[in-house]
């Protein structure tokens, strides 16, 4: 009786292809072998799995919505594909299933979960997890799965001891590295020629398009210089309305930037590219997505890649990707940024300038590329797709469970996987000198993300934003960071007065950090007024004379406030602003006998600060700390004000001295 293998998952190629892979592994061991595909009809898997001659049988699915009325269609479209699933595994009783993630695979892995657990089949499910971080299907496909093999060894860590197993990732035989002077006469292109070939994955990325686009006609100036570009297409343009449409995109924007690279002979665009091996093989620097699909066939090929790893993705798992083969030394890494500064406009993006700069520093130096190549061949280390035919053997009772060596551990990025309040964590710990300071992969990781926060439409997520930017040193956000000061939500006011303390002083120009200080105190929420005080005290000395008496006379009203976080803020600000006694002795004596025994210890700060600043003399100095009222309702483990008097007289006395 042949063994019936039922392969399923897709939505997108990074699925699809490794189980192509799997399948024609398990085609060389199994000559009895008898295929069949479960996927959409609408997606990669409509295409890809017919053309590897697997005949493909159609189910419904869709991917998982936000809570809200999504929700519905979602439920019906699954359970409609469930008892499509059903019918699939009844009718044609697999030996295996093997699951390769995607949403597509949901209505065969809960189909069969029923089926076993009503004891109407008991046929094993092997899944296969392509990246570093489980995706949402294979973490419920995982609680159901006999085994689940994976590509990067950190991943076993969110498994089971007793159902994970590493393998790597299967690189379809089709991907193989090929002969260059043949592919490169089958495309037409010369043999001396410089070969740039581009691609963001079967339906494009908007990102690396748009990026090769802005940069082509820096490229191309170069007489040698080709460019092969996948942009990707929608697989069903009817089904799929409202989605990414890659090679229009790319016309559009090469309308936009000059149009006379839309019939440039040496820039040749593709919306779907049938022979990738014919494209690596003829290249001499890919530039593609982190998906480990993506990866794992540049490795196979030994080519030297730029990558551009989609940003904000569960886990940083296309970080994760890049950063092996970044650390390999087999690519280099180009992260998305977001500008804060474009209203309303939260399209990630790569500087077109930026990285037609990269491509030709890595093209106009050989020795480099071929560094590159065989570090990028030696980062596969493993057969993966036999190692998935011996799992699959393993569960068929056929053989024992593969137990290959795993590669060394590499060491861990902190910034990866964290979310705002660890990475503000995690500065704040580097400021403490706890944590040693960031690389610069991880900076340019964090501020990335920082990007990405700061476009935000959530407003906590803007103002963790501004107070990260300051202790990361972001300098370049200093004009965002200014215009929210002013101009954003309360919150977010408050902490890009933050941000900018952080960021310091020389950030603005004089004038415009005055302009910013000044509508910051006359904010009408009490804490961004605070935060524009405290700002004031570490930006005064920029000041120019009338520009700090501006301020200082503002300050000096604040004493006033009716928030004693502001008066105590701006006590000790004008104690830093003030270039000659008055107004801020008058205003600062109306604090003595506050009610608030805080801001009157703020006093003895200001006092000093002024004294130590030869603003008022040490006998004037003297008279005020001894006219402040030192009693307190807080005595916490100390007696704080009594401290804060007592530091105060010995400042006041060693400037007498």
């Amino acid at each position: 009786m042949p063994r019936r293998f039922l392969l399923t998952g897709g939505g997108t190629g990074g699925h699809v292809t490794p189980a192509l892979a799997v399948a024609g592994a398990l085609a060389q061991k199994y000559e009895d072998a008898d295929f069949r595909y479960v996927g959409l009809g609408d997606k990669a898997e409509a295409i890809m799995a017919p053309k590897a001659g697997l005949p493909l049988s159609r189910v419904s699915s869709r991917g998982m919505p936000s809570p809200g009325l999504g929700l519905i269609p979602f439920a019906f479209s699954l359970g409609l594909g469930i008892v499509q699933a059903l019918g699939i595994l009844l009718r044609h009783r697999p030996t295996l299933i093997v699951a390769t993630g995607g949403y597509v695979a949901a209505p065969v892995v809960l189909a069969n979960a029923m089926l076993r657990s009503l004891r109407l089949a008991k046929t094993p499910l092997l899944v296969h997890e392509q990246n570093s971080h489980l995706g949402r299907m294979n973490q419920l496909a995982a609680r159901f799965a006999d085994l689940v093999a994976v590509s990067f060894p950190e991943t076993l860590k969110q498994l089971p001891a007793s159902k994970g197993v590493w393998v790597g990732y299967p690189v379809r035989q089709s991907c193989q590295p090929g002969d260059r002077h043949e592919a490169r006469q089958q495309l037409g292109i010369p043999a001396d020629a410089r070969v740039i070939f581009a691609f963001g994955g079967s339906q494009g990325a908007r990102t690396i398009n748009r990026a090769v686009a802005d940069a082509a006609g820096q490229l191309l100036a170069h007489d040698d210089v080709w460019i092969i570009q996948g942009c990707g297409r929608p697989f069903n343009e009817r089904a799929s309305r409202g989605t990414y449409h890659g090679y229009k995109d790319v016309e559009e924007r090469l309308q936009e930037v000059d149009a006379t690279l839309l019939k440039h002979p040496r820039y040749l665009r593709h919306d779907f590219i049938d022979d990738m091996a014919a494209c690596y093989a003829a290249s001499d620097l890919v530039i593609c997505r982190a998906g480990a699909g993506s990866l794992m066939e540049v490795c196979a090929q030994s080519k030297p890649a730029i990558v551009i790893p989609k940003a904000n993705l569960p886990g940083d798992h296309q970080v994760r990707n890049a950063r092996v083969l970044e650390r390999a030394r087999a690519c280099r890494v180009l992260y998305e940024r977001i500008d804060p500064a474009n209203s309303g406009q939260n399209t990630p993006f790569v500087p077109g300038p930026r990285l037609a700069d990269l491509v030709m520093r890595i093209l106009d130096a050989p020795e480099q590329r071929q560094a590159m190549a065989e570090a990028a061949g030696k980062v596969i280390t493993s057969d993966a797709a036999s190692l998935m035919t011996e799992c699959a053997a393993y569960l068929l009772g056929e053989g024992p469970l593969p137990e290959p060596e795993l590669p060394r551990d590499v060491p861990v990025d902190r910034i990866m996987g964290l979310r705002a309040m660890g990475m503000e964590r995690l500065l704040q710990q580097v400021s403490n000198e706890i944590e040693p300071p960031l690389d610069a992969p991880e900076r340019e990781l964090l501020l990335s993300k920082v990007d990405g926060l700061l476009a935000s439409p959530a407003w906590v997520d803007r103002a963790r934003g501004c107070r990260i930017t300051g202790l990361a040193g972001y300098r370049d956000a200093a004009p965002i960071i200014q215009t929210m000061a002013t101009e954003d939500e309360p919150m977010v006011r408050r902490d890009a007065f933050k941000g900018l303390r952080g960021l310091g002083p020389a950030v603005l120009a004089p004038a415009e950090m005055k302009d910013t200080l000044i509508q910051g105190l006359d904010d009408n929420y009490y804490e961004a007024r605070m935060e524009a005080a405290a700002t004031a005290a570490v930006c005064a000395h920029r000041l120019d004379t009338d520009q700090r008496r501006e301020i200082t006379d503002i300050l000096a009203r604040r004493c006033r406030d009716m928030s004693f976080e502001v008066r105590m803020a701006a006590c000790r600000a004008l104690g830093k602003t003030a270039d000659q006694p008055e107004p801020v002795m008058t205003a600062l004596d109306r604090l003595k006998y506050d009610a608030v025994w805080k801001v009157r210890g703020r006093l003895f700060d200001a006092y000093a600060e002024l004294s130590d600043r030869g603003i008022i003399d040490a006998v004037t100095a003297q008279e005020a700390l001894d006219a402040i009222l030192i009693t307190a309702n807080g005595y916490l483990t100390e007696y704080q004000i009594r401290h804060r008097r007592n530091d105060a007289v010995r400042r006041v006395k060693r400037r007498e001295a």
